[in-house]
């Protein structure tokens, strides 16, 4: 990664269904015909009441990508998910990653 990341990386800004810069390198996204990731978050309102969500979503227009989610339905639109070290948390994340990936190249060979 070439950019300096900035935490946190979403503060008091309008959501951005497709961003113009990749948030960890700072490369130009290719949204109208590439491959490109996001990360959602946040609470989506029904019936009064905001389920919260985060997810891992492939955007692609070849073969329609793939999602996981991570979070969803948590309660009062919040959820917490503990971890008991920066290992822990890290290899979470790249479980999740490596989730994404392969929900991917089962579409893909398809």
């Amino acid at each position: 990664m070439s950019k300096d990341i900035k935490f946190p990386v979403v503060n008091n800004a309008p959501t951005t269904p497709n961003p113009k810069v990749c948030t960890a390198c700072g490369n130009p996204m290719h949204v109208d015909g590439d491959v490109w990731i996001m990360c959602g978050a946040g609470g989506d309102f029904n019936d009064r009441n905001a389920q919260g969500f985060l997810l891992l979503d492939i955007h692609d227009h070849g073969c329609g990508g793939g999602s996981i989610d991570i979070v969803k339905d948590g309660t009062r639109g919040q959820a917490d998910i503990g971890f008991c070290s920066t290992d822990c948390l890290r290899t979470f994340f790249n479980v999740c990653v490596d989730e994404l990936e392969a929900k991917k190249q089962v579409k893909d060979s398809k």
